[in-house]
């Protein structure tokens, strides 16, 4: 059998690396609808253009790909991060979470959100009227790592 250096293995890895890199760069530049030396078009979402899975098909013909919601509000956000204070397994921007308290919850956010705060600090005037108990576990954690810096 013949015995490979320790260089001699790496420079047929390298090799290989180099064959398989022309090859993808063969294959993109061979993409129609993209020029050659072109980079793809930058959007707000940076997962946007990223398919699923090669097999994956969709019945809308998308091909997988979500596009984020037109109306999306911070203030969506914010509810995620709160528990409903009637039940602590929802957040207050679940359907099953109602109640004059969750009304209290989303009216401090609206009013903080209203008044142009920054979303720590919308946290911060949730938690001044309600406690650090109004926050899910995550959104605690995420709280903590920050202030840990």
């Amino acid at each position: 059998m013949n015995n490979l250096s320790g260089s001699g293995v790496t420079n047929s890895l390298l090799a290989l690396i180099a064959v398989l890199m022309l090859v993808s760069v063969v294959q993109n530049a061979s993409r129609p609808g993209m020029p050659m030396g072109a980079a793809p078009a930058v959007s707000g979402n940076p997962h946007a253009g990223m398919g699923q899975p090669s097999g994956f098909h969709s019945n809308d013909g998308s091909n997988g790909v979500a596009e984020a919601p037109q109306d999306f509000n911070p203030t969506d956000m914010i509810y995620a991060a709160l528990k409903c204070p009637s039940n602590v397994s929802l957040s207050l921007n679940e359907p099953g979470c109602q109640g004059a308290e969750a009304a209290k919850y989303k009216k401090v956010v609206d009013e903080s959100y209203g008044q142009g705060l920054p979303i720590p600090k919308i946290f911060d005037a949730v938690i001044e009227k309600f406690g650090e108990k109004a926050l899910t576990d995550q959104a605690m954690e995420i709280r903590r790592s920050r202030r840990a810096k």
